[in-house]
């Protein structure tokens, strides 16, 4: 490859990144979110040093701007009384809002820029639950492998004000949403047709 092939193909990749860095920190704006760490500095410097730093990538942007929808949902959500409880008898503290992120998560740190967040005066937790579909896979019993997840982590899902549910678990979407039925759970995922299977924000 030639020197001025090499220089047009790195200039391309440096505009493409600062172009992503803009259009993320004008989402974090909009969304009243704190912008990365990497976005802080000055665009400029971002262009200059684009090739030497490690930028992030296209998913962990991806998740990120997910995270931070999921943070804009719960604020105008009314969720039943029994998860508006802002305060038990044994504490000092407001509850927490529970995210439960059921399945192979692919968010990675993205939940850190909303977890010194609140909603209605409640602080952030993310819950990771196992998947079911790795379960159901390594189980012996494949006939009772459903009961024996759900014995096991129906208690989990119950106290999450949101569960999202993951890639992964896509063959198993109606089996799982009956897992929240009656526990005023919000539920999300990415995964396409997810509304059309009983989902609620697809």
């Amino acid at each position: 490859m030639t020197r001025r092939a090499s220089n047009i193909i790195s200039h391309s990749w440096t505009n493409r990144n600062v172009m992503t860095t803009l259009i993320v920190f004008v989402v974090c704006v909009f969304l009243n979110l704190p912008a990365p760490d990497t976005m802080c500095q000055p665009i400029s410097l971002a262009a200059v040093n684009m090739q030497s730093s490690s930028p992030k990538t296209a998913k962990e942007i991806e998740y990120e701007v997910k995270a931070a929808f999921i943070y804009n949902f719960m604020k105008f959500i009314e969720w039943p009384e029994e998860k508006n409880a802002s305060q038990n008898k044994n504490q000092t503290s407001a509850n927490p809002m529970i995210i439960g992120v059921l399945g192979l998560n692919p968010f990675d740190s993205a939940f850190q820029l909303i977890l010194d967040k609140e909603v209605r005066g409640r602080k952030i937790h993310i819950v990771e639950i196992s998947s079911y579909h790795l379960y159901y896979e390594a189980s012996q019993d494949k006939a009772n492998a459903f009961a024996a997840y759900q014995a096991q982590y129906q208690d989990i899902i119950g106290a999450c004000n949101v569960l999202f549910i993951c890639d992964s678990e896509h063959d198993y979407i109606e089996e799982l949403l009956s897992l929240t039925s009656g526990h005023g759970i919000l539920t999300i995922s990415d995964l396409v047709g997810f509304a059309k299977r009983g989902g609620i924000i697809g």
